[in-house]
Protein backbone atom coordinates (compact mmCIF):
# COMPACT_ATOMS: atom_id res chain seq x y z
CA UNK A 1 0.00 0.00 0.00
CA UNK A 2 1.28 3.46 -0.91
CA UNK A 3 1.80 6.15 1.76
CA UNK A 4 -0.84 8.67 0.50
CA UNK A 5 -3.62 6.07 0.67
CA UNK A 6 -2.56 5.07 4.18
CA UNK A 7 -2.76 8.69 5.35
CA UNK A 8 -6.29 8.99 4.04
CA UNK A 9 -7.35 5.88 5.91
CA UNK A 10 -5.71 7.03 9.14
CA UNK A 11 -7.34 10.48 8.93
CA UNK A 12 -10.67 8.83 8.33
CA UNK A 13 -10.17 6.59 11.36
CA UNK A 14 -9.17 9.54 13.54
CA UNK A 15 -12.26 11.56 12.60
CA UNK A 16 -14.52 8.56 12.91
CA UNK A 17 -13.04 7.63 16.26
CA UNK A 18 -13.45 11.19 17.50
CA UNK A 19 -17.07 11.26 16.40
CA UNK A 20 -17.81 7.96 18.07
CA UNK A 21 -16.17 9.06 21.28
CA UNK A 22 -18.09 12.33 21.23
CA UNK A 23 -21.37 10.58 20.61
CA UNK A 24 -20.75 8.01 23.32
CA UNK A 25 -19.46 10.15 26.12
CA UNK A 26 -20.71 13.55 25.20
CA UNK A 27 -18.82 16.73 25.30
CA UNK A 28 -18.28 16.29 29.00
CA UNK A 29 -15.62 13.69 28.41
CA UNK A 30 -13.33 15.96 26.48
CA UNK A 31 -10.25 14.47 28.05
CA UNK A 32 -11.13 11.10 26.60
CA UNK A 33 -11.55 12.72 23.22
CA UNK A 34 -8.16 14.38 23.42
CA UNK A 35 -6.49 11.13 24.40
CA UNK A 36 -8.16 9.34 21.54
CA UNK A 37 -7.06 11.95 19.06
CA UNK A 38 -3.50 11.85 20.35
CA UNK A 39 -3.42 8.09 20.13
CA UNK A 40 -4.77 8.27 16.60
CA UNK A 41 -2.15 10.82 15.62
CA UNK A 42 0.58 8.67 17.15
CA UNK A 43 -0.69 5.68 15.25
CA UNK A 44 -0.77 7.75 12.07
CA UNK A 45 2.83 8.92 12.59
CA UNK A 46 4.00 5.37 13.21
CA UNK A 47 2.23 4.13 10.11
CA UNK A 48 3.70 6.89 7.98
CA UNK A 49 7.21 6.28 9.33
CA UNK A 50 6.98 2.56 8.72
CA UNK A 51 5.57 3.21 5.26
CA UNK A 52 8.49 5.50 4.32
CA UNK A 53 11.04 3.04 5.65
CA UNK A 54 9.37 0.22 3.76
CA UNK A 55 9.52 2.31 0.58
CA UNK A 56 13.22 3.05 1.14
CA UNK A 57 13.94 -0.62 1.78
CA UNK A 58 12.10 -1.59 -1.39
CA UNK A 59 14.03 1.03 -3.37
CA UNK A 60 17.34 -0.19 -1.88
CA UNK A 61 16.42 -3.79 -2.71
CA UNK A 62 15.59 -2.83 -6.29
CA UNK A 63 18.89 -0.87 -6.61
CA UNK A 64 21.00 -3.65 -5.12
CA UNK A 65 19.21 -6.22 -7.27
CA UNK A 66 20.10 -4.16 -10.35
CA UNK A 67 23.72 -3.95 -9.21
CA UNK A 68 23.89 -7.70 -8.69
CA UNK A 69 22.35 -8.34 -12.10
CA UNK A 70 24.90 -5.96 -13.72
CA UNK A 71 27.78 -7.59 -11.82
CA UNK A 72 26.63 -11.03 -12.90
CA UNK A 73 26.33 -9.87 -16.51
CA UNK A 74 29.83 -8.35 -16.36
CA UNK A 75 31.21 -11.52 -14.81
CA UNK A 76 29.62 -13.63 -17.54
CA UNK A 77 30.97 -11.26 -20.20
CA UNK A 78 34.46 -11.41 -18.67
CA UNK A 79 34.29 -15.20 -18.51
CA UNK A 80 33.18 -15.32 -22.14
CA UNK A 81 36.07 -13.04 -23.11
CA UNK A 82 38.52 -15.21 -21.17
CA UNK A 83 37.16 -18.30 -22.87
CA UNK A 84 37.45 -16.58 -26.25
CA UNK A 85 41.02 -15.47 -25.51
CA UNK A 86 41.86 -18.97 -24.33
CA UNK A 87 40.41 -20.42 -27.51
CA UNK A 88 42.44 -18.00 -29.61
CA UNK A 89 45.61 -18.82 -27.67
CA UNK A 90 44.98 -22.55 -28.06
CA UNK A 91 44.39 -22.11 -31.79
CA UNK A 92 47.62 -20.15 -32.20
CA UNK A 93 49.49 -22.53 -29.91
CA UNK A 94 48.27 -25.63 -31.70
CA UNK A 95 48.68 -24.39 -35.27
CA UNK A 96 51.77 -22.16 -35.00
CA UNK A 97 54.26 -22.86 -37.83
CA UNK A 98 57.11 -22.87 -35.29
CA UNK A 99 57.80 -24.69 -32.04
CA UNK A 100 56.25 -23.20 -28.89
CA UNK A 101 57.11 -24.36 -25.37
CA UNK A 102 55.86 -23.18 -21.99
CA UNK A 103 58.45 -23.72 -19.27
CA UNK A 104 58.07 -23.39 -15.51
CA UNK A 105 60.50 -21.65 -13.18
CA UNK A 106 62.00 -25.04 -12.32
CA UNK A 107 63.06 -25.48 -15.95
CA UNK A 108 60.57 -28.23 -16.79
CA UNK A 109 58.38 -28.13 -19.88
CA UNK A 110 54.72 -27.52 -19.08
CA UNK A 111 53.24 -27.59 -22.58
CA UNK A 112 54.47 -28.21 -26.12
CA UNK A 113 52.67 -27.64 -29.39
CA UNK A 114 52.66 -30.16 -32.28
CA UNK A 115 55.39 -28.28 -34.15
CA UNK A 116 57.67 -28.57 -31.11
CA UNK A 117 57.22 -32.34 -31.09
CA UNK A 118 58.01 -32.43 -34.80
CA UNK A 119 61.04 -30.15 -34.47
CA UNK A 120 62.64 -32.12 -31.64
CA UNK A 121 61.52 -35.60 -32.75
CA UNK A 122 59.52 -36.48 -29.62
CA UNK A 123 55.98 -37.65 -29.07
CA UNK A 124 54.06 -34.67 -27.83
CA UNK A 125 53.25 -36.28 -24.50
CA UNK A 126 56.91 -37.10 -23.87
CA UNK A 127 57.91 -33.43 -23.82
CA UNK A 128 55.66 -32.37 -20.93
CA UNK A 129 57.52 -32.63 -17.62
CA UNK A 130 60.91 -33.06 -19.27
CA UNK A 131 63.75 -30.64 -18.31
CA UNK A 132 64.19 -28.12 -21.09
CA UNK A 133 67.95 -28.76 -20.95
CA UNK A 134 67.25 -32.16 -22.56
CA UNK A 135 66.76 -30.19 -25.79
CA UNK A 136 70.24 -28.65 -25.55
CA UNK A 137 73.53 -30.42 -26.44
CA UNK A 138 75.40 -31.61 -23.31
CA UNK A 139 78.28 -29.17 -23.90
CA UNK A 140 75.88 -26.21 -23.69
CA UNK A 141 73.63 -27.30 -20.83
CA UNK A 142 75.51 -25.66 -17.98
CA UNK A 143 75.58 -22.33 -19.80
CA UNK A 144 71.90 -22.74 -20.67
CA UNK A 145 70.97 -23.29 -17.01
CA UNK A 146 72.89 -20.16 -16.02
CA UNK A 147 71.16 -18.16 -18.76
CA UNK A 148 67.72 -19.50 -17.84
CA UNK A 149 68.17 -18.75 -14.14
CA UNK A 150 69.38 -15.26 -14.97
CA UNK A 151 66.29 -14.66 -17.06
CA UNK A 152 64.11 -15.99 -14.21
CA UNK A 153 65.60 -13.38 -11.87
CA UNK A 154 65.00 -10.59 -14.36
CA UNK A 155 62.07 -11.60 -16.58
CA UNK A 156 61.82 -8.25 -18.27
CA UNK A 157 59.60 -7.96 -21.34
CA UNK A 158 61.57 -8.60 -24.48
CA UNK A 159 60.50 -7.77 -28.04
CA UNK A 160 59.91 -10.68 -30.35
CA UNK A 161 62.66 -9.37 -32.65
CA UNK A 162 65.21 -9.82 -29.83
CA UNK A 163 66.22 -13.31 -30.83
CA UNK A 164 69.09 -15.52 -29.84
CA UNK A 165 70.75 -18.17 -31.98
CA UNK A 166 71.75 -21.48 -30.48
CA UNK A 167 72.05 -25.18 -31.24
CA UNK A 168 69.25 -27.55 -30.22
CA UNK A 169 69.33 -31.31 -29.75
CA UNK A 170 66.77 -33.68 -31.27
CA UNK A 171 65.73 -36.97 -29.70
CA UNK A 172 67.76 -38.90 -32.30
CA UNK A 173 70.92 -36.98 -31.31
CA UNK A 174 70.98 -34.70 -34.35
CA UNK A 175 71.86 -31.05 -33.71
CA UNK A 176 69.94 -28.29 -35.44
CA UNK A 177 70.45 -24.51 -35.53
CA UNK A 178 67.51 -22.61 -34.08
CA UNK A 179 66.47 -19.07 -33.27
CA UNK A 180 64.61 -18.52 -30.01
CA UNK A 181 62.52 -15.68 -28.57
CA UNK A 182 61.52 -15.59 -24.91
CA UNK A 183 58.61 -14.04 -23.05
CA UNK A 184 57.36 -14.43 -19.47
CA UNK A 185 53.88 -14.43 -17.95
CA UNK A 186 52.34 -14.89 -14.50
CA UNK A 187 50.26 -17.91 -13.49
CA UNK A 188 48.54 -18.97 -10.26
CA UNK A 189 51.51 -21.23 -9.54
CA UNK A 190 54.13 -18.58 -10.22
CA UNK A 191 55.91 -17.27 -13.27
CA UNK A 192 56.23 -19.27 -16.48
CA UNK A 193 58.01 -18.66 -19.75
CA UNK A 194 57.09 -18.91 -23.41
CA UNK A 195 59.78 -20.02 -25.83
CA UNK A 196 59.20 -19.50 -29.55
CA UNK A 197 61.68 -21.68 -31.45
CA UNK A 198 62.34 -21.62 -35.20
CA UNK A 199 64.39 -24.29 -36.95
CA UNK A 200 66.63 -22.29 -39.29
CA UNK A 201 68.33 -25.27 -40.93
CA UNK A 202 66.71 -24.56 -44.33
CA UNK A 203 67.64 -20.88 -44.09
CA UNK A 204 71.20 -21.70 -43.11
CA UNK A 205 71.53 -24.20 -45.96
CA UNK A 206 70.12 -21.69 -48.45
CA UNK A 207 72.43 -18.96 -47.14
CA UNK A 208 75.48 -21.19 -47.41
CA UNK A 209 74.48 -22.21 -50.93
CA UNK A 210 73.99 -18.56 -51.93
CA UNK A 211 77.34 -17.58 -50.44
CA UNK A 212 79.04 -20.46 -52.24
CA UNK A 213 77.41 -19.45 -55.52
CA UNK A 214 78.45 -15.84 -54.96
CA UNK A 215 82.04 -16.89 -54.27
CA UNK A 216 82.03 -19.06 -57.39
CA UNK A 217 80.66 -16.17 -59.45
CA UNK A 218 83.28 -13.78 -58.09
CA UNK A 219 86.04 -16.31 -58.75
CA UNK A 220 84.74 -16.83 -62.28
CA UNK A 221 84.62 -13.09 -62.96
CA UNK A 222 88.11 -12.65 -61.55
CA UNK A 223 89.66 -15.48 -63.55
CA UNK A 224 87.95 -14.58 -66.81
CA UNK A 225 88.70 -10.89 -66.37
CA UNK A 226 92.38 -11.58 -65.74
CA UNK A 227 92.50 -13.88 -68.77
CA UNK A 228 90.91 -11.17 -70.91
CA UNK A 229 92.99 -8.30 -69.58
CA UNK A 230 96.35 -9.82 -70.54
CA UNK A 231 95.71 -10.09 -74.32
CA UNK A 232 93.72 -6.85 -74.26
CA UNK A 233 96.68 -4.94 -72.89
CA UNK A 234 98.71 -6.28 -75.82
CA UNK A 235 96.06 -5.09 -78.29
CA UNK A 236 96.02 -1.62 -76.73
CA UNK A 237 99.81 -1.47 -76.63
CA UNK A 238 100.28 -2.45 -80.27
CA UNK A 239 97.49 -0.09 -81.35
CA UNK A 240 99.33 2.76 -79.62
CA UNK A 241 102.56 1.83 -81.39
CA UNK A 242 100.90 1.65 -84.81
CA UNK A 243 99.12 4.96 -84.29
CA UNK A 244 102.46 6.68 -83.93
CA UNK A 245 103.08 5.64 -87.59
CA UNK A 246 106.84 6.25 -87.41
CA UNK A 247 107.48 5.36 -91.06
CA UNK A 248 104.33 6.97 -92.43
CA UNK A 249 103.06 3.77 -94.03
CA UNK A 250 99.47 4.06 -92.72
CA UNK A 251 96.81 6.04 -94.59
CA UNK A 252 94.05 8.16 -93.05
CA UNK A 253 91.39 5.43 -92.94
CA UNK A 254 93.85 2.97 -91.44
CA UNK A 255 94.72 5.43 -88.69
CA UNK A 256 91.00 5.99 -88.09
CA UNK A 257 90.42 2.25 -87.70
CA UNK A 258 93.37 1.97 -85.33
CA UNK A 259 91.93 4.82 -83.28
CA UNK A 260 88.64 2.97 -82.98
CA UNK A 261 90.45 -0.23 -81.99
CA UNK A 262 92.32 1.70 -79.31
CA UNK A 263 89.20 3.46 -78.03
CA UNK A 264 87.13 0.27 -77.83
CA UNK A 265 90.03 -1.59 -76.28
CA UNK A 266 90.25 1.01 -73.54
CA UNK A 267 86.48 0.82 -73.01
CA UNK A 268 86.66 -2.95 -72.72
CA UNK A 269 89.60 -2.68 -70.32
CA UNK A 270 87.59 -0.24 -68.20
CA UNK A 271 84.69 -2.71 -68.12
CA UNK A 272 87.00 -5.55 -67.08
CA UNK A 273 88.49 -3.40 -64.33
CA UNK A 274 84.99 -2.56 -63.08
CA UNK A 275 84.02 -6.23 -63.01
CA UNK A 276 87.19 -7.01 -61.06
CA UNK A 277 86.43 -4.19 -58.62
CA UNK A 278 82.87 -5.44 -58.12
CA UNK A 279 84.04 -9.02 -57.59
CA UNK A 280 86.60 -7.85 -55.05
CA UNK A 281 83.99 -5.81 -53.17
CA UNK A 282 81.47 -8.67 -53.11
CA UNK A 283 84.16 -11.03 -51.85
CA UNK A 284 84.93 -8.64 -48.98
CA UNK A 285 88.55 -8.29 -50.01
CA UNK A 286 88.61 -4.49 -50.14
CA UNK A 287 91.17 -2.99 -47.80
CA UNK A 288 90.90 0.61 -46.60
CA UNK A 289 94.04 2.69 -46.13
CA UNK A 290 93.20 6.05 -44.58
CA UNK A 291 95.49 9.05 -44.59
CA UNK A 292 95.01 12.85 -44.84
CA UNK A 293 93.58 13.87 -48.21
CA UNK A 294 92.95 17.43 -49.42
CA UNK A 295 89.69 16.95 -51.29
CA UNK A 296 89.89 20.16 -53.34
CA UNK A 297 93.20 19.03 -54.83
CA UNK A 298 91.78 15.60 -55.65
CA UNK A 299 88.66 17.10 -57.25
CA UNK A 300 90.69 19.38 -59.50
CA UNK A 301 92.91 16.48 -60.53
CA UNK A 302 89.94 14.27 -61.46
CA UNK A 303 88.30 17.14 -63.36
CA UNK A 304 91.50 17.53 -65.37
CA UNK A 305 91.64 13.81 -66.13
CA UNK A 306 88.05 13.76 -67.39
CA UNK A 307 88.27 16.97 -69.41
CA UNK A 308 88.72 14.95 -72.60
CA UNK A 309 85.28 13.36 -72.07
CA UNK A 310 83.46 16.70 -72.03
CA UNK A 311 81.38 16.98 -75.19
CA UNK A 312 80.75 20.19 -77.08
CA UNK A 313 78.11 22.36 -75.43
CA UNK A 314 78.82 21.05 -71.92
CA UNK A 315 80.86 22.83 -69.26
CA UNK A 316 82.69 20.94 -66.49
CA UNK A 317 82.99 23.17 -63.41
CA UNK A 318 84.56 22.86 -59.97
CA UNK A 319 83.33 24.68 -56.84
CA UNK A 320 85.50 23.95 -53.81
CA UNK A 321 86.45 25.68 -50.59
CA UNK A 322 89.84 27.33 -50.83
CA UNK A 323 92.35 26.11 -48.25
CA UNK A 324 90.03 23.34 -47.13
CA UNK A 325 91.20 21.05 -44.36
CA UNK A 326 92.20 17.44 -45.02
CA UNK A 327 90.00 14.44 -44.26
CA UNK A 328 91.15 11.01 -43.18
CA UNK A 329 90.11 8.73 -46.03
CA UNK A 330 91.29 6.33 -48.71
CA UNK A 331 92.34 8.56 -51.60
CA UNK A 332 92.21 5.80 -54.22
CA UNK A 333 88.65 4.82 -53.39
CA UNK A 334 87.41 8.43 -53.20
CA UNK A 335 89.07 9.04 -56.58
CA UNK A 336 87.25 6.04 -58.04
CA UNK A 337 83.93 7.28 -56.66
CA UNK A 338 84.60 10.70 -58.19
CA UNK A 339 85.58 9.26 -61.57
CA UNK A 340 82.46 7.07 -61.67
CA UNK A 341 80.02 9.83 -60.66
CA UNK A 342 81.53 12.58 -62.82
CA UNK A 343 81.95 10.20 -65.77
CA UNK A 344 78.29 9.21 -65.45
CA UNK A 345 77.19 12.84 -65.34
CA UNK A 346 79.22 13.69 -68.45
CA UNK A 347 77.83 10.68 -70.30
CA UNK A 348 74.19 11.57 -69.64
CA UNK A 349 74.51 15.34 -70.11
CA UNK A 350 74.18 16.43 -73.74
CA UNK A 351 74.09 20.17 -73.04
CA UNK A 352 74.46 22.46 -70.07
CA UNK A 353 76.92 21.74 -67.30
CA UNK A 354 78.38 19.26 -64.85
CA UNK A 355 79.55 20.80 -61.57
CA UNK A 356 81.61 19.23 -58.79
CA UNK A 357 80.89 20.92 -55.44
CA UNK A 358 82.49 20.40 -52.05
CA UNK A 359 80.65 21.69 -48.97
CA UNK A 360 82.88 22.19 -45.92
CA UNK A 361 82.22 22.79 -42.23
CA UNK A 362 82.40 26.58 -41.64
CA UNK A 363 84.30 26.13 -38.39
CA UNK A 364 86.82 23.41 -39.26
CA UNK A 365 86.81 23.85 -43.07
CA UNK A 366 86.76 20.05 -43.31
CA UNK A 367 84.63 18.66 -46.16
CA UNK A 368 81.16 17.45 -45.21
CA UNK A 369 79.60 16.56 -48.55
CA UNK A 370 80.61 16.10 -52.16
CA UNK A 371 78.04 16.84 -54.87
CA UNK A 372 78.04 16.18 -58.60
CA UNK A 373 75.30 18.26 -60.20
CA UNK A 374 74.38 17.92 -63.88
CA UNK A 375 71.76 19.24 -66.28
CA UNK A 376 71.34 15.91 -68.03
CA UNK A 377 68.38 13.73 -68.88
CA UNK A 378 67.43 13.07 -65.25
CA UNK A 379 66.15 9.93 -63.57
CA UNK A 380 62.51 8.99 -62.83
CA UNK A 381 61.81 8.92 -59.09
CA UNK A 382 60.85 5.26 -59.26
CA UNK A 383 64.34 4.40 -60.54
CA UNK A 384 66.36 6.20 -57.85
CA UNK A 385 66.99 3.02 -55.91
CA UNK A 386 67.41 0.71 -58.91
CA UNK A 387 70.27 2.67 -60.47
CA UNK A 388 72.58 1.57 -57.64
CA UNK A 389 72.08 -2.09 -58.54
CA UNK A 390 74.77 -3.81 -60.60
CA UNK A 391 74.19 -3.88 -64.37
CA UNK A 392 71.20 -1.51 -64.09
CA UNK A 393 70.57 1.80 -65.81
CA UNK A 394 67.55 4.04 -65.66
CA UNK A 395 67.39 4.01 -69.47
CA UNK A 396 66.65 0.34 -70.23
CA UNK A 397 64.82 0.74 -73.56
CA UNK A 398 65.83 -1.10 -76.70
CA UNK A 399 66.78 2.22 -78.25
CA UNK A 400 69.11 3.13 -75.39
CA UNK A 401 71.31 5.98 -76.52
CA UNK A 402 73.99 5.79 -73.86
CA UNK A 403 76.56 3.05 -73.70
CA UNK A 404 77.59 1.56 -70.39
CA UNK A 405 77.40 -1.48 -68.17
CA UNK A 406 75.60 -0.02 -65.17
CA UNK A 407 78.43 -0.92 -62.80
CA UNK A 408 79.74 2.54 -61.97
CA UNK A 409 77.03 3.52 -59.48
CA UNK A 410 76.93 0.06 -57.90
CA UNK A 411 80.68 0.22 -57.31
CA UNK A 412 80.43 3.79 -55.99
CA UNK A 413 77.75 2.84 -53.48
CA UNK A 414 79.72 -0.22 -52.34
CA UNK A 415 82.87 1.87 -51.87
CA UNK A 416 80.89 4.45 -49.89
CA UNK A 417 79.62 1.70 -47.59
CA UNK A 418 83.16 0.39 -47.13
CA UNK A 419 84.37 3.89 -46.20
CA UNK A 420 81.41 4.56 -43.90
CA UNK A 421 79.86 7.21 -46.15
CA UNK A 422 76.38 7.59 -47.60
CA UNK A 423 75.45 8.25 -51.20
CA UNK A 424 72.19 9.95 -52.17
CA UNK A 425 70.48 11.02 -55.37
CA UNK A 426 67.97 13.71 -56.26
CA UNK A 427 66.76 14.01 -59.82
CA UNK A 428 64.05 15.31 -62.11
CA UNK A 429 63.47 14.00 -65.59
CA UNK A 430 64.57 16.58 -68.14
CA UNK A 431 66.23 18.84 -65.57
CA UNK A 432 69.21 16.87 -64.32
CA UNK A 433 70.51 15.00 -61.30
CA UNK A 434 72.46 15.58 -58.11
CA UNK A 435 74.54 12.81 -56.58
CA UNK A 436 75.67 13.53 -53.04
CA UNK A 437 78.32 11.75 -50.97
CA UNK A 438 77.98 12.49 -47.23
CA UNK A 439 81.34 11.99 -45.53
CA UNK A 440 80.04 12.16 -41.96
CA UNK A 441 76.29 11.41 -41.95
CA UNK A 442 75.96 11.72 -38.15
CA UNK A 443 77.23 15.29 -38.04
CA UNK A 444 75.68 16.59 -41.25
CA UNK A 445 73.45 19.51 -40.16
CA UNK A 446 71.21 19.06 -43.16
CA UNK A 447 70.23 15.59 -41.94
CA UNK A 448 69.36 16.47 -38.35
Amino acid sequence: MKAPRLRHVVAFLVLTGGGILTASYGWESRSVLVVGILLSLLATWLCLTLSRRAARVQELVRFRTGELEWEMAERKRAEAEREEEGARFRAVFEHAPFAVLTVGEDGRILMANPKAAETFGYDRGDLAGRPVEDLVPPRDREAHVTSREGYSRDPRPRPMAERGSLTALRKDGAEIPVEISLSSFATRRGRAFLAFIQDVSPLKTAKEAAEAANRAKSAFFTNVSHDLRTPLNSVIGFANILLKNPEGRLAGDELLYLGRILENGKNLLSLINQVLDLAKIEAGKVEVERHPVVLSTLVRAVAGELASQVREGVRLGVEVCEEDGPIQTDEGKVRQILVNLVGNALKFTEKGSVTIRVHADPATRCPRTLEIVDTGIGIPRGEWGAIFEAFRQADQGTARRFRGTGLGLAISRSLCLVLGYEIEVESEVGSGSTFRVVFDPKSDPGRA
